[in-house]
């Protein structure tokens, strides 16, 4: 009805004006209203969460006035690179730089700390290096399973005086129910430069493929180049060598480029970003653009991976927090942070992958300097951090929980003692935090407390315009 009455006015429109051109625009006019008056705008509204589904920045505060990092397990471990919860198991591993691996039962009250692996007499401990992490494979203690008793290393070594890291798979034992130095099995082995930037990160993704992040081992601009070394990146293999549809063997490797020894007992997933069946480039790149990607962690309940990754100490200095994604370039060293930092190198006219801005990024200042990741926090002892990333910083000590909005963060506390240097998780979602020296593991203790959030004053500030002019 309501049509009609509107044709029925565009008629008289172009008989009262006998103007054709003039009569055009009216009906023109009249005709486009019609959509407005017989219909809703809405066809499929939705609600929308707080803060006009986190367009609008929350401002973040944590009242986290009764938590502490009090000492875990009471005993001692040597600088702590890494720590872990064995699959199946009560055990939590903590790796060690000198290259000894222990693990304390935590269903014990008084638990003992038990040495698993020592590999300490091949492992060099120079400037920046070290055992920097394990991952045990995801059916580690998996009844019948041809995988149950392997562990994957990242570690520093040195052979006739020139420096490697290598990935190796080692084996437990399933009598003595520790591993046997005698299994290694080296998978990568790529020569090394200057003694800084050796990243360190090692998990298995939800996808059951192995993680490594690897730092640009002192030459910076490799961390822009996928086809001389394997550095400056996280590289995504498949351990179980599948085949098929999922994967394929190496066709690249390091023996080529005169770096050392890969593709040693896994495959390329076949979905992995930068590939070239004419072997032009190392197909085990993930992401690319990494400065020194010191600890990599998986969040158990989204899948997504963290990088805490340190800054340099000179210029800018910004420290900052990445999220794996297939082809992400993080911008080192033509970027850090989100910087530009032409001082160390021009920004390519073509870039690699997909630039890609961090979810969190600080300046050096109070002594911040070094990142050191952490957990997205899933344990059920503080609810007030749940959901929340919780990471530190080599340089103060200092931990803090961000939401990863704007750059937020609350303070936490200061460990007590030695240099922060790890993260931890335990099979409870419980964090452990490690430090240098022979010293305790802390953990962060406390239960009450909330977020506030408060709408920001301006509607510049909002971010749900791109352009208030």
């Amino acid at each position: 009805m309501v049509s009609q009455l509107f044709q029925i006015r565009a008629w008289k429109c172009i008989v009262r004006f006998r103007g054709l051109a003039l009569a055009l625009v009216v009906c023109t006019y009249l005709l486009a209203t019609i959509p407005v008056n017989t219909g809703p705008g809405l066809v499929n509204p939705e609600p929308m969460s707080p803060f006009l589904n986190g367009n609008l920045p929350e401002t973040f505060v944590l009242d986290v006035s009764d938590l502490k990092l009090e000492p875990a397990f009471g005993l001692t471990f040597s600088t702590v690179m890494d720590m872990t919860a064995a699959p199946r198991s009560t055990e939590f591993y903590v790796m060690e730089r000198s290259g000894r691996i222990r693990y304390a039962d935590r269903s014990l009250s008084t638990p003992s700390k038990i040495l698993f692996l020592d590999i300490s007499a091949r492992t060099w401990t120079g400037q920046d290096s070290g055992l920097m992490g394990m991952a045990f494979h995801p059916d580690y203690n998996l009844p019948g399973s041809p995988n149950r008793n392997y562990l994957y290393v990242y570690y520093i070594t040195n052979i006739s005086g020139t420096q490697y890291y290598r990935l190796s798979r080692f084996t437990r034992n399933e009598s003595t129910q520790v591993a046997d130095p005698s299994s290694e099995l080296i998978m990568i082995e790529q020569q090394l430069g200057p003694t800084l930037h050796r990243g360190g990160g090692i998990l298995f993704g939800l996808d059951g493929f192995l993680y490594l992040s690897i730092g640009d081992l002192g030459w910076q601009e490799q961390s822009q180049n996928i086809t001389d070394r394997i550095s400056g990146c996280v590289i995504r293999i498949d351990v179980d060598q599948q085949g098929g549809a999922v994967s394929h063997p190496v066709r690249r490797k390091l023996e080529d480029v005169g770096q050392g020894s890969s593709g040693l007992n896994y495959y390329i997933p076949n979905d992995n970003p930068f590939l070239d069946t004419a072997g032009g480039v190392f197909e085990e790149y993930y992401t690319l653009g990494n400065r020194n990607p010191h600890m990599m962690t998986l969040d158990s309940v989204t899948g997504k991976i963290y990088i805490g990754n340190v800054g340099s100490n000179s210029g800018d200095k910004r420290e900052e927090v990445n999220i794996v994604a297939s082809g992400a370039n993080f911008g080192w060293p033509f970027r850090e942070g989100i910087n530009d930092r032409p001082d160390l190198m021009a920004r390519p006219g073509t870039i690699i992958g997909t630039l890609t801005d961090p979810v969190l990024n600080y300046p050096h200042q109070s002594g911040d300097r070094s990142i050191i990741g952490g957990f997205i926090y899933r344990g059920d002892a503080i609810p007030l951090l749940q959901g929340k990333y919780v990471f530190g910083d080599y340089g103060s000590g200092r931990v803090w929980a961000s939401n990863l909005i704007n750059n937020q963060r609350e303070l936490i506390g200061t460990v007590p003692s030695g240099d922060l240097i790890s993260f931890g998780q335990d099979q409870d979602g419980e964090l452990y935090l490690g430090v240098t020296g022979n010293r305790s593991l802390y953990r962060i203790q406390g239960s009450s407390g909330g977020v506030v959030q408060v709408p920001p004053a301006l509607l510049s500030q909002t971010g749900a315009f791109q352009d208030l002019i």
